[in-house]
């Protein structure tokens, strides 16, 4: 088993910044507890676009400083793109999954399909079925919870992603042991 890494969609670690420094944060309370033992036991995987995307997405005063020391303590490995998605291949995610090509999400897709685990951690429609944007809350959710979404499942039957959400990581793919969290 590669210990290289798990992408972490900047949604997710918005949500646990805003949890861990915030009263008033209205993220998933799983995340609390998750993201320190995902990075503890698996590290964060990073591209330099992603630690860009972070930078200007997660404006809480406390991120730069919590991302810098999980860095340097070795919770977050840079992942050089060596095995980049071809031409034909992004523009299929684009054209035929509905990825919008100006969202930075093809670099998260990019990022795990160059590490061992080849796992993304989101909340986001986008890694899930960027056609269901627009549909309603309830849609979205089943889409996610099962995983029926067409990009998700493409990711996994082409490039062996798994897509998952902090529930998946504790029950379905067994990253985490929900026990431990409850602890």
């Amino acid at each position: 088993m590669g210990n290289d890494g798990i992408v972490i969609d900047a949604n997710i670690l918005k949500g646990f910044i805003d949890l861990k420094y915030s009263d008033s944060a209205k993220a998933d309370p799983i995340l609390l507890p998750l993201i320190p033992k995902i990075l503890s036991e698996y590290r964060g995987a990073v591209s330099e676009m992603m630690k860009y995307e972070y930078k200007m997405k997660i404006l809480h005063k406390m991120f730069n400083r919590w991302f810098e020391e999980q860095y340097v303590n070795g919770k977050f490995r840079d992942i050089t793109i060596e095995n980049t998605l071809d031409t034909s291949q992004r523009n299929r995610i684009f054209n035929k999954y509905g990825l919008d090509s100006n969202e930075k999400d093809i670099h998260y897709i990019s990022c795990a399909y160059n590490t061992d685990r080849r796992y993304i951690l989101t909340e986001d429609i986008h890694f899930f079925d960027p056609k269901m944007k627009q549909a309603d809350q309830k849609a979205k959710n089943r889409v996610k919870d099962q995983r029926m979404g067409a990009l998700c499942r493409y990711l996994k039957k082409e490039y062996s992603i798994t897509v998952g959400t902090p529930e998946h990581c504790c029950t379905t793919d067994k990253l985490v042991d929900l026990n431990e969290l409850k602890s």
